[in-house]
Formats: C-alpha cells, structure tokens, sequence
C-alpha cells in the first residue's frame, strides 16, 4: 500500500492551530476543509447528505480541544490525526441523532442495512419560556453564581470557556461567537452540551 501523500501546509498549520494560535485561526479551517469533507462522506455515510457538514463542524471543534493538543508530528501526519479527529467526530455527530439505547457507532457497509434513528429533540437554553428559565434575585445570590461561573470556566475546556465567556459575560450572540471560532452555531451548542452533561448539580 502507497504512503499517504503528504499535505506541507496542514503539517505546518495544525499544530499552531490546535495551540490557539489566531494568525491560523480562518486559515487552517480553510485549508483542511477538502479533507475533512472528504473523511466526513467516508465515516458519516450512514448519515444524510446535508448531515455530514457537522462532522466538519465537530472535528474543527474538537481540533481546539484536548483532543487536538494530542497531536504529536513526531508521531503521524497532520493528514493520519485529521482522519481519526473526523472518525470520532462522526461517531459523536451520529449519536446525537440516535436516541438511547440504540447503537451509535456507524453499521458496516457490507451486510447491514442503516437502521432509522429517531432524532432526540433539544431545545436550546434561549428558546426557553420566560417562566421555565431560572431566575436570579438579590446580591448575595449574584455574587453565589459569579464563584459558579468562575468555576465552571475553570473546568471547561479552553475552548468551550472562551465561547461561555463571550457569550454569557460579553453578551456576544452566539452565532457571532461561532463564527469567531470558525465552526457552525450547532457545533458550538452541541459542544456546550456536551460540557454542561459533565457538570455535577
């Protein structure tokens, strides 16, 4: 089997971008979005057409998180760890459109037919009712939740604090704040989600 053809400018530019590095920030996403895509048919297949753009998505998120500081250029290509970034993406992407209990992993293509997976509905926290969101009163609780908003800052990942951060603080809309972070709004809630399900109440 051939080697895998070399990509110089993801080799250069994947590990500045999974360090944060803003001079990369519109670049890299630009560049790596061929291969992506082209991973994204090859492991999402299973998955609608118009469904694989969010494994793009995921991967670029995952990409700014812990699971792209693994990346090591001593170790594999930047093309061999987009690859697996792109699998588990799709996995992830995948299981947000299964409900529990089913399987979430994709079927082979050999032998097994795609079972349908009804999608699990989730209601973003802004399209809440006024009286089912949370409602805060007096200093002493304000000053309760800015020791809880710094905590969970803390904890998030670098990423996902960043875009709490914007969001929650600066009163940023979240589409802006995606957009900042070369992913889609879906990407983002999903990997604000993602976090909050590690939150213990």
């Amino acid at each position: 089997m051939p080697a895998p053809m070399a990509c110089p400018e993801l080799d250069v530019l994947l590990p500045r971008f999974v360090c944060g590095d803003p001079e990369v920030a519109s670049e890299f996403p630009r560049i790596a979005r061929p291969l992506l895509t082209k991973f994204a048919n090859r492991f999402g297949w299973f998955l609608a057409s118009d469904r694989r753009e969010e494994i793009v998505q995921q991967a670029l998120l995952l990409l700014i998180g812990p699971a792209g500081r693994k990346f090591n250029p001593r170790q594999s290509s930047a093309k061999a760890f987009l690859r697996l970034i792109a699998r588990r993406a799709s996995r992830e992407v995948g299981a947000m459109y299964t409900v529990p209990g089913n399987r979430t992993r994709s079927p082979k293509r050999r032998g097994s037919e795609v079972e349908p997976s009804p999608m699990v509905r989730v209601i973003p926290l802004e399209d809440l009712k006024e009286h089912e969101a949370p409602a805060v009163e007096g200093p002493e609780r304000t000053v309760e939740i800015r020791h809880d908003v710094a905590a969970i800052l803390a904890a998030a990942p670098a990423g996902v604090a960043h875009a709490l951060s914007r969001i929650y603080l600066e009163d940023v809309p979240r589409a802006v704040v995606a957009a900042e972070m070369c992913i889609s709004r879906f990407a983002l809630a999903r990997a604000i989600d993602k976090f909050a399900g590690t939150l213990t109440v």
